[in-house]
């Protein structure tokens, strides 16, 4: 076998950690998000960038309560994301929020649930940054179930640009991760270490791009509210 590029992440505990464990013992180069684990070969999204952007713009949109979302912090990718939402407030001169924050798997039910919390607050957040478009889906749901309106109360950022953040309502803001390039050049990487019978870990940062839609907008007034009063759902 001349190398391995396995189509999980390692951050993927039930099914990642075993397979790495697995094609380790093969002596062959295995390549993997970076992002995720700081030790392996491979091209990745740095969690810093991703944070920072998605953060900074709703900080220049005029936002001083922001909520993040994010996914287990045993993970590194998650991890390097809130890092790079304490930079992003940081920069601001914003003053972090423990209660702001939520860590949740990175899918649409947890997000809903972590955002109706964060919302339940005394001074509640009038933007969201978060791990992934699924998450970002799950806190529009909860906007909506709450009587709040995106941009107008609340704004929200995601991560990938997912289809589903294309035909989201609103459309989502989201960074859009390079899946293209990162393809061509975990194959270019698979290339190299291939011929290097021990090769050194390689590291690639890809660059991201903030895709402006139409679910972030200037902040409102005060902190956001039910416009009617609705039943809390299950």
């Amino acid at each position: 076998m001349d190398a391995v590029l396995p189509p999980v992440r390692p951050d993927d505990r039930a099914v990642g950690e075993p397979h790495l464990e697995g094609l380790a013992v093969t002596g062959g180069p295995v390549l993997v998000d970076a992002a995720a684990d700081q030790g392996a070969e491979g091209p990745g999204v740095g969690g810093l960038t991703h944070l920072v952007g998605g953060a900074q713009h709703l900080t220049e949109l005029g936002h001083r309560r922001i909520a993040l979302i994010t996914g287990p912090l045993d993970l590194v990718c998650c991890r390097a994301r809130f890092g790079g939402y304490l930079a992003a407030l940081r920069d601001a001169r914003i003053r972090p929020d423990r209660a702001l924050f939520q860590s949740v798997p990175f899918q649409t039910e947890p997000a809903r649930r972590a955002a109706h919390a964060l919302l339940d607050g005394y001074h509640p957040p009038t933007a969201f940054v978060t791990g992934n478009d699924l998450q970002a889906l799950g806190v529009i749901e909860a906007c909506a179930e709450r009587g709040l309106r995106v941009p107008e109360d609340v704004s929200v950022v995601g991560f990938d640009d997912l289809d589903a953040a294309r035909s989201a309502a609103p459309a989502l803001t989201t960074v859009r991760q390079p899946f293209e390039e990162m393809a061509a050049e975990s194959i270019r990487v698979l290339g190299v270490v291939s011929d290097d019978p021990s090769p050194a870990p390689i590291r690639l940062d890809m660059s991201v791009d903030l895709v402006v839609r139409k679910s972030t907008g200037p902040a409102p007034g005060d902190s956001p509210r039910p416009l009617f009063p609705l039943p809390r759902p299950n």
